[in-house]
């Protein structure tokens, strides 16, 4: 092999690693620009539980269709972070995929100790697909129930339990179900009614809560 054949080889592959290094920095700069938004979002989602928690105690003239709302604009509030998650998990294993493939095997072939390793620093032909195709690794069910068992359960059971408090701060000696059916009406819809759709909708998110939408030990970490 020529001395010119080496120098070209040698340039190609300088150019090949400059432009994996701009692409790793490209793709974690996303992936940091992502994990804010979904923080965003949560916080958004707090500050609203609280002020209209607080809203609903301030009198006691302010309904409890305040904190019904409250459960409305969490599911909101969920059904968009999802989508996030879902493009946020997608860049995720895609920076997680360079580092394992490329640039873990590329430094440890200048490590003083290298490990052992398998094989050489390769470009994923999962990533090939992950940059073509820009496809999520997960459905937007699943990262529904991933943002759902991280956060938005608990934000349901604070609202959930306000509610009910809400509903009974006023009960004395009446019996209970005909306090509920009066306290939790909601117009003409009587408060068992209104108390059993909105209890089995918890429940529903506790039982969605607890469902395994993914097995893969790096999703979910967030």
């Amino acid at each position: 092999m020529d001395e010119k054949t080496i120098k070209e080889q040698m340039e190609s592959m300088g150019n090949i690693q400059t432009f994996m290094i701009h692409l790793y920095r490209s793709e974690t700069g996303r992936e940091m620009a992502l994990r804010s938004r979904l923080d965003v979002t949560i916080s958004g989602a707090v500050v609203v539980t609280s002020g209209l928690v607080s809203f609903a105690f301030s009198s006691p003239d302010a309904s409890h269709i305040i904190l019904l709302g409250n459960g409305l604009l969490l599911t909101v509030f969920l059904l968009i972070e999802a989508r996030r998650f879902q493009i946020y998990e997608m860049i995720k294993q895609r920076v997680r995929k360079m580092e394992q493939h490329y640039i873990a095997p590329l430094i440890n072939q200048i490590a003083l100790e290298p490990q052992e390793m398998q094989y050489r620093p390769y470009v994923d032909s999962a990533l090939v697909d992950n940059l073509l195709y820009s496809k999520a690794p997960i459905t937007h069910f699943q990262a529904i129930v991933w943002r759902l068992r991280s956060i938005y359960i608990f934000l349901f059971g604070v609202v959930y339990f306000v509610w009910i408090q809400k509903v009974l701060i006023d009960r004395i000696d009446q019996p209970i179900l005909e306090y509920i059916n009066q306290g939790a009406a909601v117009g003409t819809v009587s408060g068992i009614v209104v108390f059993l759709v909105v209890t089995a909708l918890m429940l529903f998110a506790v039982v969605l809560s607890l469902y395994v939408a993914h097995h893969d030990h790096d999703f979910g970490s967030i």
